[in-house]
């Protein structure tokens, strides 16, 4: 998990939301916002039927993110997609790896 400090907050979630910024793979999608700073993660449920495999999803997410040096931006929301749950660790980065690459070489 990120530290609370590099958590996106309740207050700061619309903000990023309404960023134009929008990238997306098969499984996940992405919301990029200059500011405010933060990271997070959403799991709807008809994506994961039960909380234990939302959390589980989630974690994996932010597992990911960290491992992803240099994040293409200070803020960003990754939302899973139908299917996201059946992905390995490594699938998921390697998807997540490519999508926030394409995003930063379009920059």
């Amino acid at each position: 998990m990120f530290p609370r400090a590099k958590r996106v907050s309740r207050e700061d979630f619309p903000k990023i939301l309404t960023s134009r910024r929008r990238i997306s793979s098969a499984h996940f999608s992405a919301t990029l916002a200059d500011t405010p700073k933060g990271y997070a993660a959403v799991v709807a449920k008809r994506v994961v039927a039960t909380s234990v495999g939302r959390h589980a999803l989630k974690r994996r997410i932010l597992s990911v993110l960290q491992t992803i040096t240099p994040l293409p931006a200070p803020g960003i929301i990754v939302f899973a997609k139908a299917g996201a749950q059946t992905l390995t660790f490594k699938e998921a980065s390697d998807e997540m790896n490519e999508m926030l690459r394409t995003r930063e070489s379009k920059r």
